[in-house]
């Protein structure tokens, strides 16, 4: 286990941590070469969208902290996230081609994955909607035994949409075990 203790500098590269890292590594590239498929399928009419995860690969990491019974409401480009936590590739790609294989049967855009053996929740578009979800799954999950967390997870142009904002508040007045993660990924 990674330890992260007052000073993680101190241990951080240590060799115990090496196949920690190895591992991010490995989930990262992982969610790249995804990408460049998919891009390349896209490019040659194959497939019919492709919506890049690009510049979101350290949000991997996050899975190494998070428990099995915690919630995932993924942001559509956390791709590694969603592979350190359990999607595989095949997934990805039976969802990419819409194949009956996939977690929505075909059905949903193909960005938006799921997987509830793993608790990652189905992303909806607009993206600001995932807050106000994500609050009534944390609402629901406060009590229990477990201590779930739920992780809402949006890029920074979404953070201002009244949704969003809306989730914030809830989650301070209700005290919800809910972690907004906001990234910018300057792409």
């Amino acid at each position: 286990m990674l330890s992260l203790e007052k000073n993680p500098t101190d241990n951080a590269l240590s060799p115990e941590n090496f196949d920690v890292f190895l591992n991010f590594y490995r989930i990262m590239r992982t969610a790249r070469e995804i990408d460049r498929l998919e891009e390349q399928f896209t490019n040659r009419g194959e497939a019919f969208f492709h919506a890049s995860g690009a510049g979101h690969e350290a949000s991997a990491v996050l899975a190494h902290f998070l428990k099995p019974e915690d919630w995932l409401h993924c942001h559509y480009r956390d791709k590694a996230l969603m592979v350190a936590r359990g999607i595989s590739p095949e997934m990805f790609f039976h969802g990419f081609f819409a194949k009956d294989h996939s977690h929505s049967r075909g059905r949903q855009m193909n960005a938006h994955m799921a997987d509830f053996d793993h608790n990652i929740l189905s992303m909806c578009v607009p993206v600001g909607n995932n807050a106000l979800q994500a609050i009534g799954v944390a609402a629901q999950v406060k009590d229990q035994p477990a201590k779930p967390l739920v992780l809402c997870s949006f890029g920074d142009g979404t953070s201002q949409q009244g949704e969003v904002l809306e989730a914030v508040g809830e989650a301070v007045r209700s005290q919800l075990p809910l972690l907004f993660l906001i990234q910018n990924n300057p792409w």
